[in-house]
């Protein structure tokens, strides 16, 4: 009989973000495989964050956190209760929020590696990303911030068990520490909930129809759709965007792209703020192109119901041809997903039928696209046309299988076990 393993997941700082993303269904995975796991989070007084386990839709991301911890315990009793478990999952080596604090204090270590370090309970984590690295090894052009000053620290402690896993390739470029011999790590896809329950049907989606979910950042790229929409070069056709954005001091990446929209002759209902988050719909009277923000959303289906393309043209340089959570979510509402060259399955990639885009971004930002030419944004609705008449029912479900076979999130929660030596 099967031993049954206790496991924690810690996150430091539960917020929306990829590394939440994995941490929600690493841990659906180890309770499929019959096994204990908790998502653990530690605040200063052991309560509960109000928002946890919330999407607000107005104030975006800075008041959403879809994620909700198991466990929360004060800081001082941590190490106490991590210390009744068999494995603790860090969700990420780095963890930038309390990097930035240990900095700007002149603390020694930050608070997650100091947790981590009383316990006696060995602990793994994962690789979300390329930009790892020390203050010594920081690549030119790139700030301090970027990288993860502490994974030294970290990965020094007694408990660290030396496994990593990793969802692709050249994660470790930048980091000596991440090469050592020391170091074994294991390459897997995204594991992935589906979220999407009901069989797809015939789909009455608009053949012109195209979405865009994930955070509102600009190395997402909306500012590219948008720009291919108001030069006229996807005409009479609907355009559908969901996601978080950071709502802090200065004018939000929604309200940015609202003033984009406008340059580009789009008349719009937003409804006044620069710090908002809000829904709108923006039409082109010339061109017959709407674009449609629904907000923050709780389940994928919400933006991309009547969309038959997704586009994911997230910049590689970013995620490391990282395969994201939004082209999952994609493929899961029956969406043709659309994505540049490295972003491809690192796992068998012919069992997906994707729309392949040439065009690989080096820099960021909406000037460097607009210095490209009319090249660019002809290609761009080049290949969401082919992905348009590409769409049919029967890729879609083919697609929704090969989802759910390769993301299987027990496999990341038994490559963990077998990596941290608790089963064999």
């Amino acid at each position: 009989m099967a031993t049954t393993r206790s496991v924690a997941i810690y996150e430091p700082e539960p917020r929306i973000c990829g590394p939440d993303t994995w941490a929600g269904a690493l841990r659906a995975g180890f309770r499929q495989l019959g096994h204990r796991c908790d998502v653990v989070a530690v605040t200063s007084n052991g309560h509960r964050a109000p928002r946890w386990g919330r999407i607000e839709r107005e104030k975006g991301s800075t008041m959403s956190c879809s994620l909700v911890p198991d466990q929360v315990v004060s800081r001082y009793a941590a190490s106490e209760l991590l210390d009744g478990y068999d494995l603790i999952v860090l969700t990420d080596v780095k963890t930038p929020a309390h990097d930035k604090r240990a900095t700007d204090s002149c603390e020694p270590w930050p608070e997650y590696v100091e947790i981590l370090s009383e316990t006696r309970t060995p602990f793994a984590s994962a690789l979300h990303g390329r930009w790892y690295y020390e203050e010594h090894e920081r690549p030119e052009g790139l700030s301090g911030p970027s990288g993860s000053p502490y994974i030294g620290e970290l990965l020094a402690s007694p408990n660290f068990t030396g496994f990593l896993l990793r969802h692709a390739d050249g994660f470790c470029d930048y980091c000596a520490r991440l090469r050592a011999s020391d170091i074994r790590t294991e390459l897997l896809p995204l594991p992935y909930i589906p979220r999407v329950s009901d069989e797809l049907a015939e789909s009455e989606r608009y053949a012109r129809s195209l979405g865009v979910i994930g955070r509102i950042i600009p190395t997402k790229h909306r500012h590219v759709v948008n720009e291919m929409l108001g030069r006229g070069l996807y005409r009479n056709s609907s355009t559908y965007y969901g996601g978080s954005c950071s709502c802090t001091h200065g004018p939000s990446e929604t309200f940015m792209m609202v003033e984009q929209l406008g340059r580009l002759g789009f008349e719009h209902d937003w409804p006044g703020g620069t710090r908002r988050n809000a829904a709108f719909t923006a039409r082109h009277r010339e061109y017959g192109a709407e674009v449609t923000y629904r907000g923050c959303y709780e389940q994928p289906w919400e933006v991309l119901s009547d969309a038959r393309v997704h586009v994911g043209i997230t910049d590689c340089d970013f995620s490391g041809g990282l395969l994201e959570f939004a082209t999952l979510e994609a493929i899961d509402c029956g969406c043709s997903p659309l994505i540049t060259r490295p972003f491809v399955p690192h796992a068998h990639p012919e069992r997906y039928d994707l729309t392949i885009w040439e065009r690989s971004f080096r820099k960021y930002g909406f000037t460097q696209a607009a210095r490209e030419g009319d090249a660019l944004f002809a290609e761009l609705s080049e290949v969401v046309d082919q992905a348009s008449r590409g769409w049919t029912l029967e890729r879609a479900r083919a697609n929704r299988i090969a989802l759910r076979e390769l993301h299987d999130p027990r496999r990341h929660a038994l490559a963990l076990l077998r990596g941290t030596g608790l089963v064999t």
